[in-house]
């Protein structure tokens, strides 16, 4: 035997297993991002008891499947084939089935699975929940359960990136064309027997899942009161937000009913942030008609994502928590008048019968800045969120922030943000 070959060929085999090794952290990772619980497993053990969130553990006398094997249509020698597979089971739930690559027990802990989910291909509404406990004949009891348990569930409508992501990873570990892929579906047995005291384990896990999710709530509402933008974005994509029970036949009324609720959680998030209730009043009910007049979940997305936008530049903007009542009052004023080229220290004093000596010195003891600089600060936001969206021209743009002199108002915003109006307009666009 040429010694040297093997050893090359150890190599080689003992590389292309630490690339395995990766790739599948590599797979764990994404998946975690899309809130999809990943685990190994080995393929003959009893599924651990809440890898499906604990739905058969808590309604069926006899949980069933008890291992990946007992799916129905599994090959046994799935993991010596490199057979993988799409599960759809009785309940709508998705799962992916891969094996891990030969040997990779040694590395990974004795496991020889992985074991992908659930998630949804589909969104579950009331009356598809409703069809399904005809089908199953589960108990009417089980609806608010039910609701809540596919609302905690991550959804993807479109699952093909899924799907061929996890073909890529697999040309990689197993080589390409060394593997199948495969959709099961389960078949539904309407002989399993069904648990006597299911409502009380059903009513717990729907509490549990009732504060999990006004605990994100106080997440995100605490992330808005900050003006933390990508917090609150962040928070608000977990599946639990899409818990709430809103009952209507029509997807987008659904959605509608969800949305106008997280307005007004966007809202009081805001209001924690110290922002005027004036200012609040109006961006909920101009939020509230979009939503109402929205034709598509797609322009609904958009406005999903513009409510987060403006309370949180709101409160940037427009926060007043922490000065005294009249330095808040003036902050409010100001935020009001900044379109006002007349817009002077004093002409604000003069409007609210006040020394301009002493709202000079006030104004900045409390706020930390002058009142100048404050109002060209906020100008200037204002004039950068008007050029981030083609708002007009620079000179229009200079003069709807109150500041028409393009002169003063190119040195004032070069300023402030380190670059000329134009300089920065051409990066947006360029």
């Amino acid at each position: 035997m040429d010694n040297s070959k093997f050893n090359t060929d150890t190599v080689i085999h003992d590389a292309i297993l630490s690339n395995a090794v990766l790739y599948v952290q590599i797979l764990e990772n994404y998946l975690a991002r899309l809130q999809i619980q990943t685990r190994l497993i080995r393929a003959e053990d009893p599924l651990p008891a809440d890898q499906d969130l604990g739905l058969r553990s808590r309604i069926l006398q006899a949980p069933k499947p008890a291992s990946v094997l007992d799916f129905h249509g599994i090959d046994p020698d799935f993991r010596i084939k490199h057979n993988l597979y799409d599960v759809e089971d009785r309940f709508g739930c998705h799962y992916f089935i891969l094996p891990l690559p030969e040997k990779q027990d040694a590395v990974r802990h004795s496991f020889d699975t992985i074991l992908i989910g659930p998630f949804l291909v589909r969104r579950v509404d009331f009356p598809a929940i409703q069809a399904m406990q005809r089908r199953l004949k589960l108990p009417g009891e089980l609806t608010t359960f039910l609701l809540q348990y596919y609302a905690a569930l991550p959804c993807y409508e479109n699952d093909d990136f899924l799907v061929q992501f996890l073909l890529s990873i697999a040309d990689a570990v197993y080589g390409v064309n060394q593997y199948s892929f495969s959709r099961l579906r389960e078949i539904p047995e309407n002989q399993y027997a069904y648990r006597h005291d299911m409502s009380e384990d059903a009513t717990e896990l729907t509490r549990a899942s009732i504060e999990k999710r006004y605990e994100a709530e106080e997440r995100m509402m605490n992330a808005i009161a900050r003006g933390d933008l990508d917090a609150a974005l962040e928070i608000s994509a977990s599946s639990l937000f899409s818990s709430l029970d809103i009952r209507s036949s029509s997807a987008l009324r659904s959605q509608k009913n969800y949305m106008v609720i997280l307005n007004v959680l966007a809202r009081k998030g805001a209001q924690r942030g110290g922002v005027h209730p004036v200012y609040l009043d109006d961006t909920s009910r101009k939020l509230a008609y979009r939503i109402e007049n929205a034709i598509s979940m797609q322009e609904l997305g958009t406005i999903r994502r513009d409510i987060f936008r403006r309370y949180c530049s709101l409160v940037r903007t427009s926060q007043t928590k922490g000065y005294s009542p009249i330095i808040q009052k003036v902050v409010s004023y100001l935020i009001a008048h900044l379109d006002d080229a007349g817009l002077t220290l004093q002409s604000t004093a003069e409007h609210f019968g006040l020394n301009k000596s002493y709202l000079a010195a006030t104004f900045r003891r409390e706020v930390g800045v002058t009142f100048t600089h404050y109002v060209n600060s906020r100008r200037i936001d204002q004039a950068i969120g008007l050029l981030n969206v083609g708002a007009g021209s620079i000179t229009s743009i200079a003069s709807a922030v109150g500041i028409p002199d393009i002169t003063y108002f190119a040195r004032v915003f070069k300023a402030q943000k380190g670059m000329s109006p134009s300089a920065y307009q051409k990066m947006i666009y360029h």
